[in-house]
């Protein structure tokens, strides 16, 4: 599975008119395993998934896998909050 073996997230702007680059400052993950009712929590501090590691390890196909509070800096250096984040499963 390819994002098994990410090793950071990134925010990207689609659609927009100019480069604009944010950095990520932090996220909450949260993981869930089919057949698994527990679901793991890790907080991120930056862009680096190194904390997500060992949860990223056991994903499987139709595992759920949601980034929620994530934080980024701008160019114009001011930190945001980015609305609707996304989720996905893995097939």
């Amino acid at each position: 599975m390819f994002f098994r073996g990410q090793q950071f997230v990134r925010a990207d702007l689609e659609n927009f008119d100019f480069e604009a680059r944010f950095s990520v400052t932090g996220a909450t993950v949260y993981f869930t395993n089919p057949g698994d009712r527990n679901v793991k929590q890790v907080s991120l501090s930056s862009g680096s998934l190194a904390p997500a590691a060992e949860y990223m390890k056991t994903l499987a196909p139709g595992s759920t896998v949601i980034f929620d509070n994530i934080r980024v800096v701008g160019p114009d250096g001011q930190p945001r909050t980015i609305q609707n984040p996304p989720g996905f499963s893995l097939f």
